[in-house]
């Protein structure tokens, strides 16, 4: 196993390829939250209180995303090299 240096043009590219991901995922799954949430809560008449925790929903829904795509990430190739864990002996 090599090495590689890290450049700021690999950076760009491993930071990009999670951006998007987290991007498009987040949006898909805060859409469909939203459109859930609105019916129930506009059922039940309290639209108030559907959009104070549907923001807080929201914003939480996003943090299992952005692990789910970290972790893909972990195991996309990117021409040529990979992000890798490696185990360091002197922790």
């Amino acid at each position: 196993m090599e090495l590689v240096e890290v450049t700021w043009d690999k950076a760009f590219r491993i930071w990009w390829s999670y951006f998007w991901r987290v991007l498009v995922f987040s949006l898909l799954l805060v859409s469909i939250l939203a459109i859930v949430g609105a019916i129930i809560f506009f059922s039940l008449g309290m639209p108030e209180v559907g959009r104070k925790y549907g923001v807080i929903i929201a914003q939480l829904s996003t943090i299992p995303v952005s692990i789910w795509v970290f972790k893909k990430i972990l195991r996309k190739k990117f021409n040529g090299y990979s992000v890798v864990l490696i185990k360091n002996d002197n922790a």
